[in-house]
């Protein structure tokens, strides 16, 4: 701790803080954080482990003319799964998801019928 705190310099005992004489004048903003040894609660936040993320795999087909493209994707996992409904009426599913490799280092596959 400093006794005799130069310009720009402060000391601070039982939260009475001292600055310099040359500092007279300048505003300035304390922060703090202080813990109470009575009443309250503190709660540690950590990172947990997700585990384990369950995966699909998603098959596209679609009809051009003649013609049929089907689109494999091995390994797919859901970031959100939502159903808007309309009461009584219908319902609009929605689903996004992230595509990854499996395994076997495959994405999946493309393939167009003649």
């Amino acid at each position: 701790m400093i006794s005799n705190p130069a310009t720009g310099q402060y000391t601070e005992a039982s939260g009475v803080y001292t600055f310099s004489a040359g500092d007279a004048g300048i505003p300035v903003l304390i922060d703090y954080l202080y813990a109470t040894a009575t009443g309250g609660t503190r709660i540690a936040l950590t990172n947990q482990i997700m585990g384990t993320t369950p995966t699909f795999m998603a098959i596209f087909t679609a009809h051009v003319g003649p013609k049929v493209a089907t689109l494999k994707l091995n390994q797919c996992t859901s970031t959100k799964l939502s159903f808007a409904t309309k009461l009584e009426d219908y319902a609009i599913p929605e689903m996004d998801f992230s595509i990854m490799v499996d395994s076997s280092n495959t994405l999946g596959w493309i393939s167009f019928a003649d």
